[in-house]
């Protein structure tokens, strides 16, 4: 079981490395149509509202939103279109 978390994981980081790395063709489509920040920021509350409650417990997702999170900061250090639209949301 987890050979397989941890290969989705791994899936999940590639996969954001690699569409970040095309962002200045679809940062529109990436940051306004897909809502991404807006997803984020409510996966990371509806989480903790979970995890506050007795017996909470994290939901099973919040490792890829956290990498997905972490690569966007990444790329924002390193891209101005990024940052840019990081700083809007």
């Amino acid at each position: 079981m987890d050979d397989d978390h941890d290969e989705l994981r791994e899936s999940v980081r590639q996969y954001t490395i690699v569409i970040l790395a095309g962002i200045t063709n679809g940062v529109f489509k990436l940051f306004s149509k897909t809502k991404l920040i807006d997803r984020i920021v409510h996966g990371d509350r509806a989480n903790k509202e979970i995890e506050a409650k007795p017996h909470g417990v994290r939901r099973a997702y919040m490792g890829h939103l956290l990498t997905i999170a972490e690569k966007l900061k990444e790329a924002a250090e390193h891209d101005d279109i990024v940052r840019q639209h990081l700083a809007c949301e």
